[in-house]
């Protein structure tokens, strides 16, 4: 459903395995800046993974951004996160990771 919107779409198409996306964050305002957003990222990339997701993709925003529901750049980098494509026009980055298993929840650590 994400190829449909353009904001979204990746230009590299499928990336040969079961791709999961993370679209869009809510964390109430009286909990910003308390990392709600991350462990809500981190919580997804699990789920993702015990069901079968070979890779998460996400678009977020830089830092500072007025319009950041889809996270911040900051924390997919953090959580171990690849910049694939960076954002241009009305085009938003797509940043990826590759998940696998045990492996990957040490990994990133």
């Amino acid at each position: 459903r994400l190829q449909h919107v353009p904001t979204f779409r990746g230009e590299d198409g499928p990336t040969g395995g079961r791709a999961w996306s993370v679209a869009c964050f809510y964390v109430h305002r009286s909990h910003w800046r308390n990392g709600v957003a991350a462990a809500l990222l981190e919580a997804a990339v699990d789920r993702a993974r015990r069901h079968g997701a070979s890779t998460v993709e996400g678009y977020p925003v830089i830092g500072g951004s007025i319009d950041p529901y889809t996270g911040y750049d900051t924390m997919f980098a953090s959580q171990g996160f690849e910049l694939v494509r960076a954002g241009r026009g009305k085009g938003r980055a797509l940043w990826r990771r590759e998940i696998s298993g045990r492996d990957d929840a040490v990994r990133k650590r």
